[in-house]
């Protein structure tokens, strides 16, 4: 780019270069004619037009003359004058580097024939100037045509293809592989638009690889994550049976210490889970059809503190996928074990179109100008205190409810937190 800046810097200079010696020729030529402006046949004829009427001057006829002029006798007193000449004198003869002429009668002298000559030399001189002024403004704007012919056919040509091909290559660079491929200018950008082109096409393919490899991470990740919850609630669940059964205080701090791990790994696992899935628009949701009884038993088995106190549904036949439903009322039921550790009602209302299912809690719920923003991606409200968490349980349980066509929405109640869950009908 630098190498075509100076040498389009070159080509401007060698234009104005040449328009400028061709002015400067014309503007000599122009001056060297003016310089030869007196007309001697002329200035000889007027000389002897007045010898030939010395006696009797103003019969003359001296009509085919244009240089005005004055007859002086020997003693330099004026005699007669033609045109109005401004030249009246010898002094200003001289001054006006005018021409005198010595007027003879039988070889002897009788007076001066002074010609104006500077007038017609000045008005000649002024065109001169006036056309030297034309041609150098019919230089300049001819040269400043030039170049703006040039820079136009440069721009159209080099300047324009290149910065297509520098907006072309930051979209790509934004991740834009779909970005219209500029046309090149010229022959010369040819290669180099070939180039990008392919450059695009191994960069889109490379993205995709990553994108389906990180999709095959995630899918993994949270097949994984699932089947190891599975184990461990079931460890829990067995850990509370022996502990009620077990006296021995020796075993009953053992038992302690193995629901504490086991707790600790799902908690692990969970936020292992939530923090790969982060994009969830590509988890996949499998919606059957089901009776809304299966829905208890899912509701049971994401209660592992025992905290529902009542689960009302009525019998229906509905539409959704009971692996992603179990996961939505594990994230709900977890949350009101953590930030209102109250006992949970459950309740079902059939609609015209859904099942429609609450869980309340008895805490303390959430600030109202807040609720708006409770299913947003890693928010997190007020009220959390030193709970841990990612902020992200509501807002997957409404990316999955979203899947399955369904509807979620939580709202406070005078005596707790309730989160409203539509379920569509088969």
């Amino acid at each position: 780019m630098y190498s075509k800046k100076n040498k389009s810097v070159c080509i401007r200079l060698v234009i104005l270069a040449i328009y400028l010696i061709i002015s400067c020729i014309s503007i000599c030529q122009i001056r060297h004619a003016a310089d030869f402006t007196c007309d001697s046949i002329q200035i000889n004829r007027i000389a002897a037009a007045v010898e030939t009427h010395w006696s009797d001057l103003s019969a003359g006829d001296y009509s085919t003359f244009s240089y005005p002029f004055t007859v002086l006798d020997q003693s330099e007193q004026q005699l007669f004058t033609y045109n109005n000449p401004e030249t009246l004198t010898m002094q200003d003869m001289m001054r006006e580097s005018d021409v005198a002429l010595t007027i003879t009668q039988n070889n002897t002298p009788v007076g001066t024939v002074l010609i104006e000559t500077h007038t017609t030399r000045q008005q000649l001189r002024h065109a001169a100037e006036q056309k030297s002024i034309t041609i150098l403004l019919f230089v300049f704007f001819s040269g400043l045509l030039m170049m703006l012919l040039y820079d136009y056919y440069l721009t159209r040509t080099v300047l324009k293809p290149m910065r297509q091909l520098d907006d072309f290559s930051r979209k790509i660079s934004l991740g834009d592989y779909d970005a219209a491929l500029p046309s090149a200018g010229n022959e010369a950008f040819l290669p180099l638009t070939q180039s990008l082109d392919i450059m695009r096409d191994e960069l889109r393919t490379a993205k995709q690889r990553e994108y389906e490899a990180n999709q095959s991470k995630k899918a993994l990740v949270a097949s994984l994550s699932h089947d190891i919850k599975t184990p461990i609630t079931s460890i829990q669940l067995a850990v509370e049976v022996l502990q009620v059964k077990v006296t021995d205080q020796d075993l009953q701090e053992r038992l302690s210490a193995i629901q504490n791990k086991t707790a600790q790994i799902d908690h692990l696992v969970t936020d292992l889970f939530h923090t790969t899935m982060e994009d969830l628009e590509e988890l996949p949701v499998s919606p059957r059809e089901l009776y809304s009884t299966e829905l208890t038993g899912l509701l049971q088995k994401a209660d592992l503190n025992h905290s529902i106190h009542s689960i009302k549904l009525p019998e229906c036949m509905i539409k959704t996928d009971p692996l992603r439903m179990e996961q939505i009322f594990t994230n709900i039921i977890y949350n009101s074990y953590k930030y209102a550790n109250t006992s949970i009602d459950i309740a079902g209302e059939i609609l015209p179109e859904y099942l429609q299912i609450t869980l309340q809690d008895y805490g303390p719920g959430v600030d109202s100008e807040e609720l708006p923003c409770i299913f947003n991606r890693f928010y997190r409200g007020s009220n959390t205190g030193e709970q841990t968490g990612s902020g992200l349980g509501l807002y997957i349980c409404k990316c999955l409810i979203d899947k399955m066509e369904g509807e979620i929405y939580c709202n406070n109640e005078n005596n707790g937190f309730l989160t409203t869950i539509k379920i569509p009908l088969a």
